[in-house]
């Protein structure tokens, strides 16, 4: 036997050929006092791989692992050692105890306690169907009795929801040792469950282990009967119920758990581990709240339905405008409510509330294509369209006059508070299509300068931190000749000699990864100095600018849909969509047609 000193790797010899096998294996002896807790001597497994690299990394996860186990059987403390036998034995007396009184037994010895051997010698004694016995001079209802032991038990004839997931996440138990991870709180119940069936003592690892498989199984047939006997129990109040009632429970529809089901709760998790970002909390808090507090965390996602989405509307449009900034990050939704109304303060904004429905069928698509939890996304159709607050307007020509005129300091020191203006001018672009432009978007064909907004580099590779609005983004835009005698060129090549990767490396992103907000800020202010504070003039009106252009030089729409990067039905879907040179020339032809109203950038 060969062995490595590190993490006590080791192959072994062929007896036969006398040679030395190719895959590694790792031994660790067990310390002599947790041998019994650990009930073995020494651990001895095999890597699965003939790399002596890979081979060392999983052994030294192993040690670790091996490690964890020794100090666990070291924390159990001193006592007795319970072998498997007799922990298989607790568990099967608890789950026959538990399983006796679910079938009825815990009702027979109430029924004892309470001289049922008079009742019994009574003449015309006899239990009814719907488990009711008269005792002489007063009623013993088993319905009654069992709603009395269990009062937050559900009343309803359906299986709850609670249990239906209980039993989902208990069944892969019965077929991988592993998949009772999946209930935090499993190994308590196993112990609980030991306890109340007589065992005692030290339960080692190895006998832990063995076990749970057998604890599942008992598990299950112990929720079995108690939900049969809640259910029977339920059927009596419902035998018993008007029938108004039982009509108002035909067609209610039925939750039926399947095994990989996830809850709200877990869903949210695995969205904000997916995004890992800043902004998810900033972005998401009110939609995470929502559902938690009005929905539960509890209930499986793909049991939202329709209603528990318009509740959650109905309660977000009554949430008081910065309800955080108010009452703390905490606090709950029907209480920030009450105490907004009490203070008179002012509801969410129209708009601010479609974005938290958008966030919340942003999650909804999560766990729908991204987990396949639910068949269907419960908030389509449920978004309010946008209301305009101000009709935004493009600008006209001695406007654009005024505010170039007023950023020739900004030109001269290459700022992107001249030059990203000066593109959307003449591109159309959005903002933050120019803002996260890199130096080497900007590329030239068959004699043509053009813009290539893409998600890739030259290599294929897409580029961290860049976005696009949707598909139709993507588009090659020819630039402008007015930007060319302007020296944008010139700025370019000044970027590529300073060995800058992006255009405006000054720029940077916001917690929801765009680039433009400064740029934004700073063109509000400027219009604010030259006299333009008119709310309906803002920096997306120079893509509203673009438009107009378009129409007064009659391009087809679907040629400015096209450049613009506008989401077309028709032919204008294929202009512009990708940075091929056919397009590339097309585009060009339909730019140069284009005058902005006789606007030129100042000399």
């Amino acid at each position: 036997m060969a062995k490595d000193r590190l993490w006590g790797v080791y192959r072994i010899k062929d007896p036969k050929t006398g040679r030395l096998g190719q895959t590694w294996f790792v031994r660790r002896d067990v310390p002599a006092d947790v041998r019994e807790r650990l009930g073995r001597r020494v651990w001895n497994e095999t890597t699965g791989t003939t790399d002596l690299k890979v081979a060392l990394k999983i052994a030294e996860a192993r040690w670790r692992g091996w490690s964890d186990q020794i100090a666990q059987a070291r924390a159990l403390g001193a006592g007795p050692v319970m072998s498997l036998a007799n922990a298989t034995a607790a568990v099967d007396q608890w789950r026959r105890m538990r399983c006796r009184a679910a079938s009825g037994g815990g009702f027979l010895d109430h029924l004892i306690r309470q001289g049922v051997a008079a009742y019994m010698a009574a003449p015309g004694a006899g239990i009814s169907a719907d488990l009711s016995v008269d005792l002489p001079g007063e009623g013993i209802d088993a319905a009654d009795y069992y709603f009395e032991k269990h009062p937050s038990a559900s009343r309803a004839v359906e299986t709850p929801i609670s249990v239906q997931m209980l039993v989902a996440r208990l069944v892969p138990s019965l077929r991988d040792p592993e998949a009772y991870a999946q209930l935090p709180e499993f190994d308590g119940a196993m112990d609980q469950a030991i306890s109340d069936g007589g065992g005692a003592g030290v339960l080692p690892s190895t006998t832990r282990q063995a076990l749970r498989t057998v604890f599942a199984n008992a598990w299950l047939e112990v929720i079995e009967a108690e939900e049969a006997e809640r259910r029977r129990a339920a059927m009596s109040l419902a035998a018993r119920a008007p029938d108004s009632v039982l009509r108002d429970q035909v067609g209610r529809p039925a939750f039926q758990a399947r095994v990989g089901d996830l809850t709200i709760g877990q869903v949210i998790a695995k969205y904000q581990a997916e995004r890992d970002g800043d902004d998810t909390e900033k972005q998401y808090g009110h939609i995470f709240r929502a559902l938690k507090q009005l929905v539960g965390e509890d209930k499986p996602i793909r049991a939202v339905t329709r209603d528990d989405v318009l509740t959650i509307k109905r309660t977000l449009a009554q949430i008081p405008k910065n309800m955080t900034k108010l009452y703390g990050k905490d606090v709950d939704l029907i209480d920030a409510i009450e105490r907004g109304a009490d203070e008179d303060k002012p509801r969410l904004a129209p708009n601010t509330l479609r974005s938290y429905m958008v966030n919340l069928s942003a999650v909804m698509n999560f766990a729908w294509k991204k987990l396949g939890v639910i068949d269907q996304n419960p908030v389509d159709g449920l978004i309010p369209k946008r209301q305009k607050q101000v009709e935004r307007r493009a600008f006209r020509k001695d406007e654009l006059d005024l505010i170039f005129g007023g950023l020739q300091q900004d030109r001269e020191a290459d700022s992107a508070h001249y030059w990203v203006p000066a593109l959307l001018t003449f591109t159309g672009c959005r903002a933050n299509e120019i803002c996260q432009l890199r130096v080497e978007d900007v590329d030239r064909a068959e004699g043509i300068d053009f813009i290539d907004l893409t998600l890739f580099g030259k290599d294929g590779v897409r580029v961290g931190g860049k976005r696009l609005k949707n598909e139709s983004s993507a588009r090659a835009v020819p630039i402008h000749q007015e930007l060319v005698r302007a020296g944008f060129l010139e700025f370019v090549e000044r970027r590529r000699a300073a060995g800058e990767e992006r255009l405006f490396p000054e720029l940077t992103q916001n917690a929801f990864g765009r680039y433009s907000h400064e740029v934004s800020r700073r063109f509000g202010q400027h219009l604010d100095r030259v006299g333009l504070p008119e709310p309906s003039l803002v920096l997306h009106g120079l893509r509203h600018g673009f438009r107009n252009a378009c129409r007064a030089a009659s391009l087809p729409t679907e040629i400015a849909d096209g450049l613009g990067g506008w989401a077309g039905k028709g032919e204008g879907e294929n202009y512009g969509s990708r940075a091929g040179l056919d397009q590339v020339i097309s585009n060009a032809e339909h730019m140069s047609k284009l005058t902005m109203g006789g606007f030129k950038l100042p000399a």
